[in-house]
């Protein structure tokens, strides 16, 4: 065995052979992987791409893509995990195990302070990754667009090379985010259309006057009259307008699409009646450094809390235990699944926060505090960014 380590230049080939084999062509799939995640499965990445070789070709890989995620102001640094895979004829042997340790090790010397990862396997949850909420998700019928009033000056238009400078404007302007270059912004867009088995993607700029003010990025499926809508930006009454436009630009019966509960678009589809359901964050994820991430999420807090306050909160970690203090009060929130759905919201299928609150009734200082700041805004992972 050989590794692990990061993937040379050299073996990238290799490497999206041993990928495609797993997740595309074993299937009978063209192998797209390369061309649907060109950022995170590139040259440029290659030292995030973690390998273990034997006998002279690639066995297993896990690979990350780290980022900003910009949340009102406060910059977070976090890092997305995908395309984990092991060869049929190597499994068993720990490696995917061995890799994830090897990248989480980097990530925290990295100063990584949130690991995202894609998927929800044992694999996963064993090491720490936990669900999370904080979203909404509804269907929306052609016949609930029918009685929405879409004005006549609301055009859609598709994205492309012309006109994807404005797209990534849009974006930009957006309060709760991931950073994106004008370049990432463009490798995501070109990664997120590439069409794969029975998945195609559209994505249009939504006018009002002939000036772009949102957009849409949705995924269909070959014979299904329903869209999946992967990223929205923008001004969000025009964003219900384009889903109308959506509609009836394809034919489609309806439209699936999940907000974050904070969203200004959550409450303008509850006042259209709507149904909105619970909807936990795609994936998992893994809070890597506890201190670190408070104290990023400053600029945040300041929003909601004095500054006197802000300056005055201690945060510490022990194990798996995480301690947030203020004047002589304090609380220790036990694990990850506990401290993952204060900040992020409730998950479905997990213990609630009842333990929690129950002792913070005691310590009406930080209840205040962490019910003002907490559950916290945050994109939907997946979006243009999934990895």
């Amino acid at each position: 065995m050989e590794g692990p380590r990061p993937v040379r230049n050299e073996e990238l080939s290799q490497v999206l052979e041993l990928i495609n084999s797993v997740f595309r062509t074993s299937g009978g799939l063209a192998p797209t992987m390369g061309e649907e995640f060109p950022l995170l499965l590139s040259e440029k990445n290659s030292p995030n791409m973690r390998v273990i070789f034997e006998e002279g070709r690639p066995v297993s890989n896990v690979n990350y893509y780290p980022a900003t995620v910009s949340i009102r102001g406060a910059r977070v640094r976090v890092a997305s995990v995908g395309s984990v895979c092991t060869h049929p004829d190597y499994r068993g042997k720990n490696y995917a195990s061995m890799l994830l340790d090897d990248v989480e090790s980097s990530m925290v010397q990295e100063g990584t302070e949130i690991m995202l990862v894609s998927g929800t396997r044992n694999l996963y949850l064993r090491r720490n990754c936990v669900r999370a909420g904080g979203f909404f998700e509804c269907t929306i019928s052609s016949d609930d667009t029918k009685a929405w009033d879409c004005a006549d000056d609301v055009e859609l238009l598709e994205i492309n090379e012309g006109n994807i400078r404005e797209a990534a404007n849009i974006y930009t302007n957006e309060p709760v985010r991931f950073d994106r270059t004008f370049d990432e912004y463009k490798g995501f867009f070109k990664g997120a259309m590439t069409p794969w088995g029975r998945y195609s993607y559209v994505s249009y700029l939504i006018n009002i006057r002939q000036r772009p003010a949102a957009y849409i990025f949705a995924q269909l499926e070959e014979g299904k009259s329903t869209a999946y809508i992967r990223e929205f930006a923008g001004d969000r009454s025009l964003v219900l307008k384009g889903l109308d436009r959506l509609i009836k630009r394809h034919g489609l019966d309806r439209i699936q699409l999940v907000v974050h509960k904070q969203d200004v678009l959550a409450a303008l589809l509850e006042a259209l009646n709507i149904e909105l359901k619970d909807r936990d964050q795609q994936g998992t994820v893994k809070i890597l450094n506890f201190p670190s991430l408070m104290n990023s999420l400053k600029p945040y807090m300041r929003l909601y809390l004095p500054d006197e306050t802000v300056d005055g909160l201690r945060f510490g970690t022990s194990g798996s235990k995480y301690v947030f203090e203020l004047g002589n009060e304090a609380v220790t929130i036990n694990g990850m699944n506990v401290l993952c759905q204060l900040l992020f919201g409730e998950a479905g299928q997990e213990a609630g926060l009842e333990g929690l609150m129950a002792e913070l009734d005691s310590k009406p200082r930080l209840k205040e505090i962490l019910g003002s700041v907490f559950p916290i805004p945050f994109p939907w992972t997946e979006n243009m960014n999934y990895i």
